[in-house]
């Protein structure tokens, strides 16, 4: 303090002495005295064109604080002054990253790197680049040479646990996050890494105590406050879930990170309508424009429009076959309500929209692709939507649903189905599903049951089992079958491709048991009684993570608790089981 003291009166009597005003802001700035140090530095950049070093200061503060823009300008002019200076490069790549302009970060990148092979900090950021490219296996490679440059370097190690996540290797992901904190206990992003772990694993208030944690050491993190209201909404504490998601949207109100988790926990308590408005957020994350097809579409969409009877307009699936018939619920009330409407499915699924929404214009359905992949086809529509953003005009509270089904299938297939199945025996036959298979393992295994699980069900008297599972599960059906039990498998329907074999199936089952999966989905959209076992919260779409054993969505369908022990869940379905066929 006190040579900042001295140091303000020399400047004072000195106010052309840049070096004395470059040490000044710098003081400031390692006193935390932030906006007294951005202040400073422009003062010397204004002074000085050739002072690079209040230029790049500045650039990190603007870094830090996440004014990527602002910090973009001022490396700029470091580079304009000091040519390929290595750390400036480095620093232009990271912020480029921020700004979500990957391609020039590679380059920047690869060019500090090719000045210094040496800085670890500069292979960090290169694995940064790759992740968010989903290059996980190239960035796997860069974060392990960053570490072989420096072990200590405790940011390379989290981020390294981050890819491993992304690369379905939770066990290699847990090492490096215990790594990184043995390296540096107090960084409240390697805490905030691995709190979300432990989250993944279905332990909430492990999670929670470690974003707490991080929240302490930095409370101005809105990631972290933001998980934070994640874990309180997974533990069912939604007041505490809201308090904390409305902090980070009043502070950075175009998060759609943030307005993602704010709609989910708004459709968990039913407010629909205001949850459909944030639920649009969707549409601005990385993660939903996944390939150069989507990106494409992205610059066509209208969703903030309104949809006017005399558009022309086109619908395109949501991602999955699962959510592609969930919002085909819709559709019915659309088509009624807008006559020149084309819809792009699934091929699979057009077979049975025909089939259950016949219209005297048959021309509605279309292979995903026949208009969206082409911009000039693109151009001819009023209004271009993805079938999640129907909702906001048709689903805004409970009375919009109806409970009643909307797909139907071939009556033959039924009827030569229901042959298959007098064939096999007279009993109650209860159709079963155990796995959901996602790109993310962690997420497909919380998801997801072991045939064993059921077998005290399986073994009931009077009950026929049918296999519901698509996927390569013939092994584990054989393995299971040798230990005296029987579950069937009707071989004659082909259960990922062929659909409306699959929904003849469904429809001659006395009842659907099933973890979350497509054919859940099939079930409930066909009217066929379905219990659900619903996945642990944080793995749960908004659709199952209902506060009662019910969703509007699917009338059919009674859910389980899926955050409940195995054992737990599988005595409560034999229980009702049992009531429901009257047998003891």
């Amino acid at each position: 303090e006190k040579a900042l003291k001295k140091l303000h009166k020399h400047i004072k009597k000195n106010d052309g002495d840049v070096q004395a005003k470059y040490n000044y802001a710098y003081m400031h700035h390692q006193l935390g005295n932030i906006k007294t140090a951005i202040q400073c530095y422009t003062e010397v950049a204004e002074l000085s064109k050739n002072q690079w070093k209040s230029r790049q200061n500045l650039a990190l503060i603007y870094l830090d604080t996440k004014q990527y823009s602002k910090a973009l300008k001022f490396i700029n002019e470091v580079l304009l002054i000091k040519e390929n200076y290595q750390p400036a490069l480095r620093d232009k790549a990271l912020i480029l990253f921020q700004l979500n302009q990957l391609d020039e970060a590679l380059i920047k990148i690869k060019e500090s790197i090719k000045l210094n092979n040496k800085d670890y900090i500069a292979y960090n950021t290169m694995g940064l680049i790759l992740l968010r490219m989903l290059k996980k296996d190239e960035a796997r490679k860069i974060f392990i040479e960053a570490i072989k440059i420096n072990k200590d370097y405790a940011p390379s190690f989290s981020n390294l646990g981050r890819c491993y996540e992304m690369l379905n290797m939770p066990e290699e992901s847990l090492k490096c996050f215990e790594q990184a904190i043995v390296i540096d206990p107090n960084s409240f992003i390697v805490l905030n890494n691995l709190a979300g772990y432990y989250l993944d694993k279905g332990l909430y208030k492990k999670g929670l105590q470690l974003y707490q944690k991080a929240n302490s050491i930095n409370a101005l993190d809105l990631t972290v406050l933001a998980n934070i209201a994640g874990s309180y909404f997974y533990l069912d504490n939604y007041e505490l879930s809201i308090k904390y998601i409305k902090q980070c949207l009043k502070k950075d109100p175009q998060n759609d990170e943030f307005k993602k988790l704010y709609s989910l926990i708004l459709f968990k308590v039913g407010e629909y309508e205001q949850a459909w408005s944030y639920h649009e957020g969707r549409l601005r994350l990385s993660t939903y424009f996944y390939n150069e097809d989507s990106q494409k579409i992205k610059k066509f969409l209208t969703h903030n429009k309104e949809l006017l009877p005399e558009n022309k307009i086109l619908i395109i699936k949501e991602q999955g076959i699962g959510d592609e018939i969930l919002f085909s619920s819709i559709y019915p009330e659309l088509l009624n309500n807008f006559k020149n409407v084309k819809i792009e499915s699934d091929p699979k699924l057009i077979p049975l929209f025909k089939k259950s929404m016949s219209m005297s214009n048959n021309n509605i359905f279309y292979p995903l692709g026949s208009f969206s992949n082409s911009e000039e086809k693109l151009k001819k529509f009023d209004r271009v939507l993805y079938a999640g953003s129907l909702g906001k005009k048709f689903r805004l509270k409970n009375s919009d649903f109806s409970s009643k089904p909307y797909l139907n299938t071939e009556d033959d297939e039924i009827k030569r189905i229901e042959n298959e199945l007098n064939n096999i025996d007279h009993n109650y036959k209860i159709g079963i599903s155990w796995k959901s298979f996602r790109k993310k393992k962690s997420i497909g295994l919380i998801k997801s049951m072991e045939l064993n699980d059921f077998q005290s069900l399986i073994n009931l008297p009077k009950f026929t089992f049918i296999n519901l599972q698509y996927g390569d599960i013939k092994k584990e059906i054989l393995e299971f079958n040798k230990n005296n039990n029987k579950i069937h498998t009707i071989e004659s329907v082909d259960m990922y491709d062929d659909l409306i074999a699959l929904a003849a199936l469904l429809k001659n089952l006395n009842l659907f048991i099933s973890t979350s999966n497509t054919t859940a989905h099939l079930a409930g959209a066909l009217g066929v009684e379905t219990w659900l076992i619903k996945p642990k919260n944080h793995a749960s779409f908004f659709y199952w993570n209902q506060v009662s054993d019910r969703t509007p969505w699917y009338g059919s369908i009674k859910l389980y608790d899926g955050n409940k022990n195995t054992d737990k869940i599988l005595e409560d379905i034999k229980i009702d089981l049992l009531k429901k066929f009257n047998l003891k």
